[in-house]
């Protein structure tokens, strides 16, 4: 199990214009979103899935604690959370294991496709480690902090910098938890993560080389730590 201050993967966001689904409907798990108002324009025709059936709907999608699939006209979004496969605020680089089990999960929604035609369109490496105060302690530190043509966001226990390409963002993770969750885990309430956000296919190749899932699977954590370490250092 990985230590309070490890380094790993937060975020991996996929795309394929190429998939097939047997039957997009609700009874096989899947949201089917249409446009309800009627200033909207007709319903597109989504998809035909494989019981021949065509889906008029704007967007369908399927979402779990570790996985998102998401259809809409461009083709078949996958959002993952890789760590929290193997702890709610731990943190691990190990992709292997985790993205196979979650292509498998593909399967009993009648998602079929081929992880090896995944390109990388959003990559979110983070860092974390248990502080001496609590991140509210550091506010002071935080104002002192400047990204390199970016936008930025005080705040009383973390700042946030970001652009169109890429994002750095530093929080409580403990708050972030009971935000979210209304539960702490057991995390450390002085547990301070930082992360780096590449968040376009564009941002993500240029930082790391990398363009397909199976890619980033065989990177080693040291390649993945260069890259975040490189990043935040501008």
């Amino acid at each position: 199990m990985s230590t309070p201050d490890a380094f790993g993967v937060d975020k991996l966001t996929l795309f394929t214009p190429d998939y097939h689904v047997h039957d997009l409907s609700p009874s096989q798990g899947w949201t089917v979103h249409r446009r309800e108002s009627p200033d909207a324009p007709e319903t597109p025709s989504l998809l035909r899935d494989g019981t021949g059936k065509t889906v008029y709907a704007n967007k369908a999608f399927v979402k779990t604690e570790r996985v998102t699939f998401d259809i809409n006209s461009y083709g078949l979004r996958v959002d993952l959370n890789p760590s929290k496969g193997h702890h709610p605020w731990h943190l691990s680089p190990d992709l292997d294991g985790v993205t196979r089990e979650n292509m498998h999960g593909a399967e009993r929604y009648g998602l079929l496709l081929d992880p090896d035609n995944l390109r990388l369109v959003r990559l979110d490496l983070a860092r974390q480690s248990e502080m001496p105060e609590t991140p509210s302690t550091y506010g002071h530190a935080f104002t002192l902090l400047r990204g390199k043509r970016m936008k930025s966001a005080i705040y009383p226990d973390g700042a946030h910098f970001r652009n169109g390409q890429r994002q750095a963002i530093f929080y409580s993770k403990r708050a972030e938890l009971m935000y979210r969750h209304k539960e702490g885990y057991g995390c450390p309430s002085r547990l301070l993560r930082a992360e780096a956000r590449f968040m376009t296919h564009k941002a993500t190749t240029q930082a790391t080389g990398l363009t397909y899932l199976p890619d980033i699977v065989r990177a080693q954590p040291e390649q993945l730590f260069e890259v975040y370490r490189d990043f935040m250092a501008r």
